[in-house]
């Protein structure tokens, strides 16, 4: 009798185990369906400007070459109109930022599928003088405007991985007081990324 109990107890711990260990691919695999994919979508004309806000005044941070390019639409959201149509997508492919909807290949505004974006802003203060906001990630990148003292407050909307200052290769969008990218660095962000940030 008890080699009967003990033979039930090692095949219930077995199967426990074999559960346990098909529980997490189970849910692993469920969340890689779930996972929200971008939309992809085609410019319709040469040389559409990447922007880095919704808003045709917003700085230029990338140019799509080709009419037809594919380009991955993360969400949309609304911004300066452009022939009557005000909304804009964000796009993280093949260059990260905003694009007008009216050169894309859409019949309808905004298309199925695509989720509004979701605004996201949060002020830090710079922790040195004189920080160089600018077009991309990079200190290469054309500088958009010189904050002054340390201290100064910002406005931050994302973040996103570019050239390594110091080791650090985070840097944040600024939508205050100048759209544009700083090194995370430079910000009193105790650590970047920062928590609750989301990427760019």
């Amino acid at each position: 009798m008890k080699g009967q109990l003990k033979a039930v107890a090692v095949l219930v711990a077995a199967l426990a185990v074999v559960a346990g260990a098909a529980g997490p691919a189970l849910a692993g695999s469920h969340a890689r369906q779930t996972r929200h994919v971008a939309v992809s979508l085609r410019t319709l004309v040469d040389r559409v400007h990447v922007r880095s806000a919704p808003t045709r005044h917003a700085h230029i941070v990338g140019t799509i070459r080709k009419s037809g390019t594919a380009v991955a639409v993360s969400c949309y959201t609304m911004g300066s109109s452009v022939a009557g149509n005000p909304v804009w997508y964000r796009i993280s492919a093949p260059e990260n930022g905003y694009i007008t909807s009216y050169y894309t290949a859409t019949h309808l505004d905004p298309v199925a599928g695509v989720s509004r974006c979701k605004a996201f802003s949060r002020p830090y203060r710079t922790v040195v003088k004189g920080l160089h906001v600018r077009v991309k990630p990079t200190t290469r990148s054309k500088v958009l405007v010189t904050l002054g003292q340390v201290g100064t407050r910002v406005m931050v909307n994302c973040y996103d991985s570019g050239q390594a200052v110091s080791g650090d290769a985070i840097w944040y969008h600024l939508t205050a007081p100048k759209s544009g990218y700083v090194a995370g660095l430079n910000l009193n962000t105790g650590a970047d990324p920062a928590s609750g940030v989301p990427r760019c």
